[in-house]
């Protein structure tokens, strides 16, 4: 009876949280890269920040992530402005209706330990990234062929200015 009162039971660890990279000071984390996926809508307009997806290995979608982040970080820099109001609740409504429904995408919320704010906050970011491919990236290129030449150029742009960023970044990836 002694021994248990000088010396607690040891208790199992557990992971509140996994930390997968910190970009310029900001961290990363494993549910951010889950609300990620589940929540941010994919278009082709974003395709070009998943270009170097395959240094995901342990983690898909992580470099798309820090490439978003970068992008946002960037956006933010250069003053691009912000989508208003109604912009982003014409998303959200997207949104809900990609869900099924609000009953949906609020149980999903729930199950991702996030609230309205939070998606509106990945929302905003979401269309800040778009702004910055319409203000930085596509009006310089100039093509009269298809969109798909179009887009070819778009990539190999936001690639090259996605290299830039990295090359001034700060980005630590830990090791799972």
């Amino acid at each position: 009876m002694a021994g248990t009162l000088l010396f607690p039971p040891v208790a199992a660890t557990e992971v509140v949280e996994r930390i997968l990279a910190v970009v310029n000071d900001e961290l990363v984390l494993l549910t951010d890269l889950e609300r990620d996926r589940v929540f941010c809508p994919s278009s082709a307009s974003m395709a070009p920040l998943a270009v170097s997806a395959a240094r995901d290995e342990p983690y898909p979608g992580l470099q798309a992530l820090i490439n978003k982040r970068l992008v946002v970080s960037e956006a933010r820099r250069l003053n691009i402005s912000l989508p208003s109001t109604t912009v982003v609740e014409e998303s959200r409504k997207i949104l809900i209706d990609r869900f099924g429904g609000l009953k949906s995408l609020t149980s999903t919320m729930a199950a991702h330990g996030i609230d309205q704010e939070d998606v509106l906050v990945m929302l905003q970011e979401h269309l800040l990234i778009r702004r910055f491919l319409e203000v930085r990236i596509f009006p310089f290129i100039r093509t009269s062929s298809s969109d798909t030449v179009r887009d070819t150029r778009a990539s190999k742009r936001l690639e090259r200015y996605l290299s830039r960023l990295r090359a001034r970044a700060t980005i630590e990836i830990n090791s799972p």
